[in-house]
C-alpha cells in the first residue's frame, strides 16, 4: 500500500507539473511587456534630465558658491555626473531595444 501511495502521489505530482507548464506557455506575456517598456523608454528620459538638473544645482551651490569654493572638484563632479547619467541612460535604452 506504501508504494502504491507513492506511486499515485508521482503521478498526481507529475500531472500538475504538466498542466501547469502548458498554461504557463498559453500566457501571452509579450504585449504587457512591451507596453511596459513603452512606458518606460516615455518617462526615463524626462526623469533622467530633471535628476541631472537637480544634481548640478547642488553641486554648483555646494562647490562654486561656498566660501571655500573648489572650482575644480564641483567641475568634476558636474561632468562625472553627466557621465553617469549618460550610462545610466544608455543601459536603458540598450535593454529597451532588445527583442523580447
Amino acid at each position: 500500500m506504501n508504494k502504491n501511495f507513492t506511486k499515485s502521489n508521482l503521478l498526481l505530482l507529475t500531472s500538475l507539473l504538466v498542466t501547469t507548464v502548458t498554461n504557463a506557455q498559453n500566457i501571452d506575456l509579450q504585449g504587457p511587456a512591451n507596453q511596459l517598456m513603452t512606458q518606460v523608454k516615455a518617462v526615463v528620459t524626462p526623469v533622467m534630465v530633471i535628476a541631472y538638473i537637480i544634481y548640478a544645482i547642488i553641486q554648483v551651490f555646494k562647490h562654486f558658491m561656498s566660501e571655500n569654493g573648489d572650482t575644480k572638484k564641483g567641475a568634476i563632479n558636474i561632468i562625472g555626473g553627466a557621465v553617469l547619467v549618460g550610462v545610466i541612460y544608455g543601459l536603458i535604452r540598450f535593454v529597451a531595444s532588445l527583442s523580447l
